[in-house]
């Protein structure tokens, strides 16, 4: 595919979470904030629309960057050189999910929570299975 679209950046959100389990909190604060804007070149150009930007924006870099360019490649199959993480220009949160309608919002929720169940249920059969071994 070797681009992002609103919608594929859907799925870079879910399958970030997913992959690299990232709890609910730290999903919601540092990752949903993000917004795609823009393809330059090599760079992928992201807008970061939560509270305390430039904070947020330092936090996400340092912890975060790396495995996002990681699932953007898996998604887009194109390894981007840059990934550039910026804020609004306004400083002003514009919403939780700026580039996503109520329904994709509902449909991402949702299936975060399937994700946690089925982790839930995965790890209870490993535990069953752990004490029958004993």
């Amino acid at each position: 595919m070797n681009t992002i679209t609103n919608s594929n950046w859907n799925e870079i959100l879910i399958r970030f979470k997913e992959e690299f389990d990232i709890p609910n909190v730290s999903f919601k604060t540092w990752i949903a904030p993000l917004s795609f804007q823009s393809i330059d070149d090599d760079t992928v150009h992201i807008v970061y629309n939560g509270i305390i930007p430039d904070a947020a924006v330092n936090y996400i870099e340092s912890k975060y960057l790396n495995l996002l360019k990681l699932v953007i490649q898996d998604v887009t199959g194109k390894d981007f050189q840059k990934i550039v993480i910026s804020t609004n220009e306004s400083h002003e949160p514009k919403s939780l999910f700026p580039t996503i309608s109520f329904e994709e919002y509902h449909d991402l929720q949702q299936r975060i929570n399937e994700l946690e169940l089925e982790n839930k249920t995965l790890r209870r059969a490993a535990i069953i299975f752990a004490q029958s071994c004993n």
